[in-house]
């Protein structure tokens, strides 16, 4: 009965709960987030259902081979960074397959960016950093007197950091006409088309 009724009304029960600090740090362009009605989803839907589809992602099964070799040949030489090495692997596969852009060391300045980032993220939706979704009026204090504000703005930074440096590692490669197929270059190539904007 319930999922009858979740079926009937999913346009009105599959979005996403509004989370004001993923709002602050994104500036409303982190189309995950976006409720399903906005014209973020939309467009993000959009750009990556395509690349999502199953012939697709069979293309990106030799960069998982990769990475996964590289991730046992981290583990059997260095067994106790394991977490480091599970860290490394999901990134570079995520980062290769979206920008092009390997990630062959768990110290290297992405990973070390990507690590200080999801956990500076944790502590933005923390709801002890501010519950301001349940007391929505904390919103409107001043900076000053609102340290969840300073966390949102460092956090909003090294997203923005990483994003932009992973962004333009990929624009520098099509110039160049150094192409990896991944997912940004299609955007690119088709950003007019879908309204995106260098932030999105």
């Amino acid at each position: 009965m319930v999922k009858e009724f979740l079926d009937e009304r999913s346009n009105e029960t599959s979005s996403r709960p509004f989370l004001y600090a993923i709002e602050a740090v994104s500036g409303g362009n982190y189309f995950a987030f976006a409720s399903s009605a906005s014209h973020v989803w939309k467009m993000g839907r959009k750009s990556i259902l395509s690349y999502m589809a199953p012939q697709a992602v069979e293309e990106h099964l030799p960069i998982v081979e990769q990475e996964t070799c590289q991730f046992l040949y981290d583990v059997l030489h260095n067994p106790k960074d394991f977490c480091l090495h599970a860290s490394r692997f999901t990134l570079s596969t995520i980062t290769y397959v979206a920008y092009g852009k390997r990630t062959p060391r768990h110290d290297s300045p992405d990973a070390k960016l990507f690590v200080e980032y999801i956990r500076q993220l944790t502590r933005t939706v923390s709801p002890e950093a501010a519950p301001v979704d349940l007391v929505p009026l904390l919103k409107y204090i001043p900076e000053r007197w609102a340290p969840w504000k300073q966390l949102w703005r460092e956090t909003r930074n090294l997203q923005r950091q990483l994003y932009f440096s992973l962004l333009e590692h990929t624009e520098d490669r099509v110039k160049s006409g150094k192409r990896t197929g991944s997912f940004i270059e299609a955007a690119l190539d088709r950003q007019v088309e879908l309204g995106l904007t260098r932030d999105m």
